[in-house]
C-alpha cells in the first residue's frame, strides 16, 4: 500500500508557478525549476519518493547534500536518513534531533 502511494505522489508533474507577475518571482521561479525540479544530478523524484513514508513511521527525514563547488550551492543528492536514528528531545518533545553519529 505504501508503494501505491509512492507511485502516486511521484507521477504527478511537478509545476513551479511564480508567486506573483513580477520579474523577480519569475526568476526564482525559473530558478527552482532549473535547479532542483530538472536537476538531474540531485534527482529530486527520489526525495519525493522518501517523503510519503511520514503518515506511516510518523516523519520522514531525508537530507539534503549540497553541491558548494560554485555559487548558488545547488542540491547534489537527497539521501534518505532512516528515522531508528531519530528522535525528539526529551525535554519539550517538539526538536526532532540526530541521536546517533552520521557516518
Amino acid at each position: 500500500m505504501l508503494s501505491t502511494r509512492k507511485d502516486a505522489v511521484t507521477g504527478l508533474e511537478i509545476k513551479v508557478v511564480p508567486a506573483s507577475e513580477g520579474k523577480r518571482d519569475a526568476e526564482l521561479a525559473d530558478a527552482v525549476e532549473r535547479d532542483i525540479v530538472k536537476n538531474t544530478t540531485a534527482k529530486l523524484y527520489t526525495l519525493i519518493r522518501d517523503m510519503p513514508d511520514a503518515p506511516a513511521k510518523g516523519f520522514s527525514v531525508s537530507e539534503i547534500i549540497w553541491d558548494t563547488d560554485k555559487t548558488p550551492w545547488k542540491p547534489a543528492a537527497y539521501k534518505f536518513r532512516d528515522p531508528r536514528r531519530f528522535q525528539y528531545d526529551k525535554e519539550t518533545e517538539k526538536t526532532l534531533r540526530n541521536c546517533q553519529t552520521i557516518r
